[in-house]
Protein backbone atom coordinates (compact mmCIF):
# COMPACT_ATOMS: atom_id res chain seq x y z
CA UNK A 1 0.00 0.00 0.00
CA UNK A 2 3.16 1.99 0.35
CA UNK A 3 3.65 2.24 -3.41
CA UNK A 4 -0.45 3.07 -4.06
CA UNK A 5 -1.10 5.37 -1.18
CA UNK A 6 -4.48 7.05 -2.60
CA UNK A 7 -6.03 3.83 -2.82
CA UNK A 8 -8.33 2.82 -0.62
CA UNK A 9 -9.30 -1.14 0.14
CA UNK A 10 -12.55 -2.24 1.70
CA UNK A 11 -13.23 -5.99 2.47
CA UNK A 12 -17.10 -7.22 2.68
CA UNK A 13 -17.05 -11.16 3.83
CA UNK A 14 -20.01 -12.83 3.29
CA UNK A 15 -20.96 -16.64 2.99
CA UNK A 16 -21.67 -17.67 -0.77
CA UNK A 17 -25.40 -17.74 -0.67
CA UNK A 18 -25.32 -14.24 1.05
CA UNK A 19 -23.00 -12.46 -0.97
CA UNK A 20 -25.18 -14.12 -4.08
CA UNK A 21 -27.85 -12.16 -2.98
CA UNK A 22 -26.50 -8.92 -2.49
CA UNK A 23 -24.66 -8.88 -5.40
CA UNK A 24 -28.17 -8.65 -7.06
CA UNK A 25 -28.45 -5.56 -5.00
CA UNK A 26 -24.86 -3.98 -6.03
CA UNK A 27 -25.96 -4.77 -9.71
CA UNK A 28 -28.88 -2.06 -9.00
CA UNK A 29 -27.49 0.23 -6.27
CA UNK A 30 -24.13 0.35 -7.54
CA UNK A 31 -21.19 -2.38 -8.10
CA UNK A 32 -18.05 -2.55 -5.85
CA UNK A 33 -14.81 -1.73 -8.28
CA UNK A 34 -14.06 -5.55 -7.76
CA UNK A 35 -16.28 -7.74 -7.13
CA UNK A 36 -16.05 -12.40 -6.52
CA UNK A 37 -18.23 -13.48 -9.23
CA UNK A 38 -18.27 -17.67 -10.17
CA UNK A 39 -17.38 -18.78 -13.54
CA UNK A 40 -20.27 -21.16 -13.67
CA UNK A 41 -23.73 -20.42 -16.22
CA UNK A 42 -25.67 -20.70 -12.80
CA UNK A 43 -24.34 -16.87 -11.96
CA UNK A 44 -22.03 -15.85 -15.06
CA UNK A 45 -24.77 -15.86 -17.28
CA UNK A 46 -27.34 -13.81 -15.97
CA UNK A 47 -24.78 -11.42 -14.93
CA UNK A 48 -23.14 -10.80 -17.79
CA UNK A 49 -26.67 -10.56 -19.67
CA UNK A 50 -27.48 -7.54 -17.31
CA UNK A 51 -24.31 -5.83 -18.31
CA UNK A 52 -22.34 -5.53 -15.19
CA UNK A 53 -18.76 -6.78 -15.68
CA UNK A 54 -16.40 -5.37 -17.55
CA UNK A 55 -13.98 -7.43 -20.45
CA UNK A 56 -10.74 -7.88 -19.62
CA UNK A 57 -8.11 -8.42 -22.47
CA UNK A 58 -6.71 -11.95 -21.99
CA UNK A 59 -2.98 -10.66 -23.97
CA UNK A 60 -2.54 -9.40 -20.52
CA UNK A 61 -2.53 -12.47 -18.88
CA UNK A 62 -0.51 -14.85 -21.10
CA UNK A 63 2.75 -14.94 -18.63
CA UNK A 64 0.20 -15.20 -15.41
CA UNK A 65 0.75 -19.41 -15.22
CA UNK A 66 -3.30 -19.61 -15.33
CA UNK A 67 -3.49 -23.80 -15.38
CA UNK A 68 -5.05 -25.17 -18.61
CA UNK A 69 -8.57 -24.70 -19.00
CA UNK A 70 -9.03 -22.49 -15.85
CA UNK A 71 -10.15 -19.53 -17.48
CA UNK A 72 -12.86 -21.26 -19.71
CA UNK A 73 -15.76 -20.53 -17.44
CA UNK A 74 -15.16 -16.84 -17.66
CA UNK A 75 -15.11 -16.57 -21.29
CA UNK A 76 -18.17 -16.00 -23.26
CA UNK A 77 -18.52 -15.21 -27.08
CA UNK A 78 -14.84 -15.15 -26.85
CA UNK A 79 -14.43 -12.55 -24.25
CA UNK A 80 -12.71 -12.74 -20.95
CA UNK A 81 -14.80 -11.01 -17.73
CA UNK A 82 -12.78 -11.94 -14.75
CA UNK A 83 -9.87 -14.56 -13.30
CA UNK A 84 -10.11 -18.10 -11.44
CA UNK A 85 -9.22 -17.37 -7.93
CA UNK A 86 -8.98 -21.22 -7.18
CA UNK A 87 -8.60 -24.65 -7.99
CA UNK A 88 -11.91 -27.25 -6.70
CA UNK A 89 -10.91 -30.68 -6.62
CA UNK A 90 -13.49 -33.64 -5.65
CA UNK A 91 -11.86 -35.70 -3.07
CA UNK A 92 -12.01 -38.30 -0.42
CA UNK A 93 -10.79 -37.74 2.80
CA UNK A 94 -9.23 -40.96 4.79
CA UNK A 95 -7.34 -42.20 7.98
CA UNK A 96 -3.84 -43.78 6.29
CA UNK A 97 -3.39 -45.27 10.21
CA UNK A 98 -7.06 -47.11 10.20
CA UNK A 99 -6.80 -47.81 6.47
CA UNK A 100 -3.38 -49.31 7.31
CA UNK A 101 -4.37 -51.65 10.59
CA UNK A 102 -7.42 -52.97 9.02
CA UNK A 103 -5.19 -53.97 5.85
CA UNK A 104 -7.45 -51.70 3.55
CA UNK A 105 -6.18 -50.25 0.11
CA UNK A 106 -6.56 -46.50 -1.50
CA UNK A 107 -5.87 -45.36 -4.29
CA UNK A 108 -3.48 -42.26 -3.85
CA UNK A 109 -3.25 -30.70 6.98
CA UNK A 110 -2.15 -27.17 7.91
CA UNK A 111 -5.32 -27.20 10.08
CA UNK A 112 -4.00 -27.14 13.66
CA UNK A 113 -7.38 -27.62 15.04
CA UNK A 114 -7.68 -31.03 14.53
CA UNK A 115 -5.13 -33.24 16.82
CA UNK A 116 -1.98 -34.28 15.55
CA UNK A 117 -2.67 -37.96 15.67
CA UNK A 118 -5.48 -37.33 13.02
CA UNK A 119 -3.91 -34.67 11.02
CA UNK A 120 -0.63 -36.34 10.50
CA UNK A 121 -2.57 -39.33 9.29
CA UNK A 122 -5.33 -37.46 6.81
CA UNK A 123 -5.18 -38.57 3.46
CA UNK A 124 -6.71 -38.43 0.02
CA UNK A 125 -8.02 -40.20 -3.25
CA UNK A 126 -9.82 -38.90 -5.88
CA UNK A 127 -12.86 -40.68 -7.92
CA UNK A 128 -13.58 -44.31 -7.54
CA UNK A 129 -12.91 -46.19 -11.00
CA UNK A 130 -15.54 -48.80 -11.55
CA UNK A 131 -13.53 -52.24 -13.55
CA UNK A 132 -15.28 -51.79 -16.91
CA UNK A 133 -16.15 -48.19 -16.53
CA UNK A 134 -14.57 -46.09 -19.40
CA UNK A 135 -13.25 -43.28 -16.52
CA UNK A 136 -9.70 -43.54 -14.96
CA UNK A 137 -8.30 -42.71 -11.58
CA UNK A 138 -6.22 -39.82 -13.40
CA UNK A 139 -10.08 -38.46 -14.43
CA UNK A 140 -10.73 -36.44 -11.76
CA UNK A 141 -13.68 -33.90 -10.65
CA UNK A 142 -12.43 -30.59 -10.15
CA UNK A 143 -13.32 -26.99 -11.58
CA UNK A 144 -12.58 -23.34 -11.28
CA UNK A 145 -15.04 -21.91 -9.62
CA UNK A 146 -14.63 -18.39 -8.21
CA UNK A 147 -12.54 -15.40 -8.90
CA UNK A 148 -12.46 -11.73 -9.52
CA UNK A 149 -13.99 -9.48 -11.93
CA UNK A 150 -14.26 -5.21 -12.69
CA UNK A 151 -17.71 -3.32 -12.49
CA UNK A 152 -17.99 -2.08 -16.02
CA UNK A 153 -19.56 0.96 -14.19
CA UNK A 154 -16.79 1.60 -11.80
CA UNK A 155 -15.64 5.34 -11.80
CA UNK A 156 -11.96 4.19 -11.99
CA UNK A 157 -12.01 1.41 -14.36
CA UNK A 158 -8.88 1.73 -15.12
CA UNK A 159 -7.35 1.46 -12.02
CA UNK A 160 -9.25 -1.57 -10.78
CA UNK A 161 -8.27 -3.69 -14.00
CA UNK A 162 -4.43 -2.84 -12.64
CA UNK A 163 -5.37 -3.72 -9.30
CA UNK A 164 -6.68 -7.13 -10.62
CA UNK A 165 -3.82 -7.70 -12.63
CA UNK A 166 -1.77 -6.94 -9.52
CA UNK A 167 -3.01 -9.00 -7.07
CA UNK A 168 -3.06 -11.61 -9.68
CA UNK A 169 0.83 -11.76 -10.08
CA UNK A 170 2.17 -15.12 -9.63
CA UNK A 171 3.47 -14.38 -6.51
CA UNK A 172 0.96 -12.45 -4.67
CA UNK A 173 -2.48 -14.13 -4.38
CA UNK A 174 -1.46 -17.70 -5.70
CA UNK A 175 2.01 -18.12 -3.69
CA UNK A 176 0.21 -16.32 -0.14
CA UNK A 177 -2.58 -18.95 -0.57
CA UNK A 178 -0.29 -22.20 -0.98
CA UNK A 179 1.81 -21.08 2.02
CA UNK A 180 -1.14 -20.41 4.32
CA UNK A 181 -2.75 -23.27 3.31
CA UNK A 182 -6.02 -21.19 1.80
CA UNK A 183 -6.37 -23.53 -0.85
CA UNK A 184 -4.68 -24.51 -4.76
CA UNK A 185 -4.71 -21.55 -7.26
CA UNK A 186 -5.80 -21.81 -10.64
CA UNK A 187 -2.48 -20.88 -11.63
CA UNK A 188 0.89 -22.69 -11.93
CA UNK A 189 2.29 -22.02 -8.46
CA UNK A 190 5.24 -25.15 -8.59
CA UNK A 191 7.96 -22.20 -8.41
CA UNK A 192 6.74 -21.46 -4.67
CA UNK A 193 6.97 -25.27 -3.31
CA UNK A 194 8.91 -25.39 -0.10
CA UNK A 195 9.79 -28.38 0.32
CA UNK A 196 7.86 -28.24 3.70
CA UNK A 197 4.35 -29.38 2.06
CA UNK A 198 1.79 -31.88 3.79
CA UNK A 199 1.66 -35.24 2.24
CA UNK A 200 -1.85 -34.05 1.46
CA UNK A 201 -0.72 -31.02 0.09
CA UNK A 202 1.40 -32.91 -2.27
CA UNK A 203 -1.31 -35.53 -3.07
CA UNK A 204 -3.51 -33.00 -4.46
CA UNK A 205 -1.06 -31.38 -6.23
CA UNK A 206 -0.29 -34.86 -7.94
CA UNK A 207 -4.43 -35.37 -8.90
CA UNK A 208 -4.20 -32.17 -10.52
CA UNK A 209 -0.71 -32.19 -12.34
CA UNK A 210 -1.02 -36.41 -13.18
CA UNK A 211 -4.86 -35.59 -14.69
CA UNK A 212 -5.56 -36.81 -17.93
CA UNK A 213 -9.00 -35.23 -17.83
CA UNK A 214 -10.83 -32.63 -15.46
CA UNK A 215 -14.72 -32.35 -15.38
CA UNK A 216 -15.25 -29.21 -15.46
CA UNK A 217 -18.12 -27.04 -13.88
CA UNK A 218 -20.28 -29.26 -11.95
CA UNK A 219 -23.21 -30.65 -13.71
CA UNK A 220 -26.08 -28.10 -11.33
CA UNK A 221 -23.81 -25.04 -12.43
CA UNK A 222 -23.87 -25.25 -15.97
CA UNK A 223 -27.98 -24.32 -16.70
CA UNK A 224 -30.00 -21.19 -15.29
CA UNK A 225 -29.89 -20.63 -11.93
CA UNK A 226 -33.49 -22.08 -11.59
CA UNK A 227 -32.40 -25.26 -12.73
CA UNK A 228 -29.48 -25.11 -9.94
CA UNK A 229 -32.21 -24.00 -7.33
CA UNK A 230 -34.63 -27.51 -8.45
CA UNK A 231 -31.74 -30.08 -9.04
CA UNK A 232 -30.10 -28.47 -5.38
CA UNK A 233 -33.23 -29.20 -3.85
CA UNK A 234 -34.13 -32.71 -5.36
CA UNK A 235 -30.26 -33.67 -3.92
CA UNK A 236 -31.29 -32.19 -0.67
CA UNK A 237 -34.19 -34.24 -0.45
CA UNK A 238 -32.40 -36.95 -1.54
CA UNK A 239 -29.59 -37.16 1.36
CA UNK A 240 -32.05 -36.34 4.30
CA UNK A 241 -33.53 -39.34 3.56
CA UNK A 242 -37.29 -37.47 2.22
CA UNK A 243 -39.23 -38.65 -0.65
CA UNK A 244 -39.35 -35.51 -2.76
CA UNK A 245 -42.91 -34.35 -4.05
CA UNK A 246 -42.09 -33.79 -7.26
CA UNK A 247 -40.33 -36.28 -8.67
CA UNK A 248 -43.44 -38.75 -8.22
CA UNK A 249 -45.16 -36.25 -10.25
CA UNK A 250 -42.37 -35.82 -12.94
CA UNK A 251 -41.84 -39.93 -13.46
CA UNK A 252 -45.89 -40.04 -14.15
CA UNK A 253 -45.66 -37.18 -16.33
CA UNK A 254 -42.87 -38.56 -18.30
CA UNK A 255 -44.35 -42.39 -18.24
CA UNK A 256 -48.39 -41.26 -18.44
CA UNK A 257 -47.71 -38.61 -20.91
CA UNK A 258 -44.58 -37.47 -22.41
CA UNK A 259 -43.09 -40.91 -23.25
CA UNK A 260 -46.79 -41.41 -24.99
CA UNK A 261 -46.44 -38.13 -27.27
CA UNK A 262 -42.54 -38.79 -28.35
CA UNK A 263 -43.71 -42.30 -29.40
CA UNK A 264 -46.93 -41.14 -31.10
CA UNK A 265 -44.73 -38.43 -33.06
CA UNK A 266 -42.42 -40.81 -33.89
CA UNK A 267 -45.04 -43.53 -35.33
CA UNK A 268 -45.95 -40.67 -37.21
CA UNK A 269 -43.39 -40.99 -39.29
CA UNK A 270 -43.92 -44.95 -39.97
CA UNK A 271 -46.32 -47.48 -41.44
CA UNK A 272 -47.59 -49.24 -38.27
CA UNK A 273 -50.25 -51.52 -37.84
CA UNK A 274 -49.62 -52.41 -34.15
CA UNK A 275 -47.70 -55.39 -35.20
CA UNK A 276 -44.68 -56.26 -36.54
CA UNK A 277 -41.62 -53.97 -37.43
CA UNK A 278 -42.58 -50.48 -38.36
CA UNK A 279 -41.34 -48.94 -41.82
CA UNK A 280 -40.25 -45.35 -42.24
CA UNK A 281 -42.43 -43.22 -44.81
CA UNK A 282 -41.43 -39.53 -43.99
CA UNK A 283 -44.32 -37.51 -44.33
CA UNK A 284 -46.90 -39.34 -45.95
CA UNK A 285 -49.33 -39.74 -43.07
CA UNK A 286 -49.17 -36.22 -42.57
CA UNK A 287 -49.80 -35.59 -46.44
CA UNK A 288 -53.14 -38.05 -46.01
CA UNK A 289 -53.79 -35.78 -42.84
CA UNK A 290 -53.60 -32.56 -44.68
CA UNK A 291 -55.91 -33.59 -47.54
CA UNK A 292 -58.21 -36.13 -45.93
CA UNK A 293 -61.68 -33.55 -46.02
CA UNK A 294 -62.75 -35.54 -42.97
CA UNK A 295 -60.41 -34.50 -40.24
CA UNK A 296 -60.64 -30.88 -41.38
CA UNK A 297 -64.27 -30.67 -40.58
CA UNK A 298 -63.80 -31.68 -37.27
CA UNK A 299 -60.60 -29.31 -36.78
CA UNK A 300 -62.46 -26.24 -38.49
CA UNK A 301 -64.87 -26.45 -35.63
CA UNK A 302 -62.59 -27.10 -32.65
CA UNK A 303 -60.66 -23.80 -34.16
CA UNK A 304 -63.74 -21.83 -34.47
CA UNK A 305 -64.19 -23.36 -30.40
CA UNK A 306 -61.43 -22.20 -28.93
CA UNK A 307 -60.12 -19.70 -31.22
CA UNK A 308 -61.51 -16.80 -29.34
CA UNK A 309 -60.63 -17.83 -25.88
CA UNK A 310 -56.87 -17.71 -26.93
CA UNK A 311 -56.92 -14.39 -28.76
CA UNK A 312 -58.63 -13.08 -25.48
CA UNK A 313 -55.93 -14.33 -23.37
CA UNK A 314 -53.19 -12.93 -26.04
CA UNK A 315 -55.28 -9.47 -26.05
CA UNK A 316 -54.71 -9.08 -22.37
CA UNK A 317 -51.24 -9.82 -22.38
CA UNK A 318 -50.72 -7.24 -25.01
CA UNK A 319 -52.72 -4.70 -23.20
CA UNK A 320 -50.51 -5.58 -20.07
CA UNK A 321 -47.47 -4.46 -21.86
CA UNK A 322 -46.30 -0.85 -20.39
CA UNK A 323 -46.34 1.48 -23.91
CA UNK A 324 -43.21 3.78 -22.59
CA UNK A 325 -41.25 0.14 -23.41
CA UNK A 326 -42.31 0.87 -26.81
CA UNK A 327 -41.39 4.19 -26.81
CA UNK A 328 -37.90 3.82 -25.28
CA UNK A 329 -37.22 1.01 -28.28
CA UNK A 330 -38.65 3.51 -30.85
CA UNK A 331 -36.09 6.79 -28.94
CA UNK A 332 -33.24 4.00 -29.42
CA UNK A 333 -33.67 3.47 -32.74
CA UNK A 334 -34.52 -0.57 -33.14
CA UNK A 335 -36.93 -1.46 -35.72
CA UNK A 336 -40.79 -3.21 -35.67
CA UNK A 337 -38.86 -6.81 -35.79
CA UNK A 338 -35.93 -5.82 -33.09
CA UNK A 339 -39.14 -4.53 -30.76
CA UNK A 340 -41.13 -7.83 -31.50
CA UNK A 341 -38.15 -9.91 -30.84
CA UNK A 342 -36.94 -7.82 -27.68
CA UNK A 343 -40.21 -6.75 -25.64
CA UNK A 344 -43.21 -8.18 -27.07
CA UNK A 345 -42.11 -11.96 -27.68
CA UNK A 346 -39.96 -11.69 -24.17
CA UNK A 347 -42.91 -10.09 -21.79
CA UNK A 348 -45.44 -12.44 -23.75
CA UNK A 349 -44.13 -15.76 -22.61
CA UNK A 350 -46.55 -16.41 -20.12
CA UNK A 351 -49.27 -15.90 -21.91
CA UNK A 352 -47.76 -17.56 -24.62
CA UNK A 353 -47.05 -20.56 -22.29
CA UNK A 354 -50.73 -20.54 -20.95
CA UNK A 355 -52.18 -20.81 -24.08
CA UNK A 356 -50.15 -23.45 -25.40
CA UNK A 357 -50.97 -25.68 -21.92
CA UNK A 358 -54.66 -25.38 -22.49
CA UNK A 359 -54.49 -26.13 -25.95
CA UNK A 360 -52.81 -29.39 -25.55
CA UNK A 361 -55.08 -30.22 -22.25
CA UNK A 362 -58.17 -29.24 -24.27
CA UNK A 363 -57.08 -31.59 -27.28
CA UNK A 364 -56.54 -34.44 -24.73
CA UNK A 365 -59.92 -34.39 -23.03
CA UNK A 366 -61.66 -33.56 -26.66
CA UNK A 367 -64.50 -35.58 -26.85
CA UNK A 368 -68.29 -34.32 -27.27
CA UNK A 369 -67.34 -32.49 -30.62
CA UNK A 370 -65.69 -35.52 -32.35
CA UNK A 371 -68.61 -37.66 -30.77
CA UNK A 372 -71.30 -36.01 -32.12
CA UNK A 373 -70.08 -34.92 -35.34
CA UNK A 374 -67.86 -38.10 -36.48
CA UNK A 375 -68.01 -40.31 -33.87
CA UNK A 376 -63.89 -41.02 -34.50
CA UNK A 377 -64.83 -42.01 -38.18
CA UNK A 378 -64.96 -43.19 -40.90
CA UNK A 379 -62.64 -45.91 -39.75
CA UNK A 380 -59.94 -44.27 -36.66
CA UNK A 381 -59.36 -40.71 -38.97
CA UNK A 382 -60.99 -38.52 -36.82
CA UNK A 383 -60.29 -40.17 -33.41
CA UNK A 384 -58.86 -38.04 -30.90
CA UNK A 385 -58.03 -40.28 -27.60
CA UNK A 386 -61.01 -39.34 -25.00
CA UNK A 387 -63.56 -40.70 -27.50
CA UNK A 388 -61.21 -43.59 -28.20
CA UNK A 389 -61.06 -43.89 -24.42
CA UNK A 390 -64.72 -44.08 -24.25
CA UNK A 391 -65.11 -47.10 -26.75
CA UNK A 392 -63.17 -48.99 -25.67
CA UNK A 393 -64.35 -49.14 -22.15
CA UNK A 394 -68.40 -48.65 -22.86
CA UNK A 395 -68.47 -50.01 -26.05
CA UNK A 396 -65.79 -52.99 -26.92
CA UNK A 397 -65.67 -52.92 -23.16
CA UNK A 398 -61.55 -53.50 -22.87
CA UNK A 399 -59.73 -53.84 -19.89
CA UNK A 400 -57.77 -51.24 -20.42
CA UNK A 401 -60.54 -48.88 -21.35
CA UNK A 402 -61.95 -49.40 -17.51
CA UNK A 403 -58.95 -49.15 -16.18
CA UNK A 404 -58.16 -45.76 -17.19
CA UNK A 405 -61.52 -44.88 -16.76
CA UNK A 406 -61.99 -45.65 -13.29
CA UNK A 407 -58.55 -44.98 -12.66
CA UNK A 408 -59.30 -41.36 -14.27
CA UNK A 409 -62.64 -41.12 -12.15
CA UNK A 410 -60.82 -41.54 -8.94
CA UNK A 411 -58.63 -38.86 -9.59
CA UNK A 412 -61.03 -36.71 -10.02
CA UNK A 413 -62.86 -37.77 -6.74
CA UNK A 414 -59.62 -37.31 -4.94
CA UNK A 415 -59.24 -33.96 -6.59
CA UNK A 416 -62.62 -32.83 -5.35
CA UNK A 417 -62.30 -34.05 -1.95
CA UNK A 418 -58.42 -32.60 -1.73
CA UNK A 419 -60.15 -29.29 -2.80
CA UNK A 420 -63.06 -29.52 -0.76
CA UNK A 421 -60.76 -29.85 2.45
CA UNK A 422 -58.82 -26.99 1.34
CA UNK A 423 -62.06 -24.48 1.48
CA UNK A 424 -62.84 -25.64 4.73
CA UNK A 425 -59.16 -25.53 5.72
CA UNK A 426 -59.45 -22.14 4.58
CA UNK A 427 -62.88 -21.16 6.04
CA UNK A 428 -61.93 -22.23 9.46
CA UNK A 429 -58.39 -20.15 9.15
CA UNK A 430 -60.32 -17.15 8.88
CA UNK A 431 -63.22 -17.96 11.32
CA UNK A 432 -60.55 -18.12 13.63
CA UNK A 433 -58.53 -14.69 12.33
CA UNK A 434 -62.07 -12.73 11.98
Amino acid sequence: MEENPNVTIEVEALDEEAYKTKFKAYSMEGMPDVVSIWGQPAFLDEVLDAGVLAELNQDDYKDYGFISGSLDGFIKDGKLYGLPRNTDVAGFYYNQKMFEDNGWEASMALNEDIPEEIRTNIRVFTMLVIDGGKGTATDIAAWNGGGYAVSADSEVKEEAVKFLNYMYQPDKLSKYGWENGVGMSAQDQSAYMTGDETELQMQFVDAVNNATSVSGTPINDCGPSAFKTSIESEIQSVSNRSISLVLPGLLLFFFAILAPICLSVYYGFTEYSGMGTATFIGMENYKKLMTDNVIWSVLIVLIWHGFGWGMLIYYTGFKNIDPVLYEAATIDGADQKTTFLKITLPLMKPVIQVNVTMAVISALKQMETVYLLTNGGPGNSTQFAANYLYQQAFRSFRWYGWLIFHSQAARKCLQADFSSSRRRSSGEIMSKHL
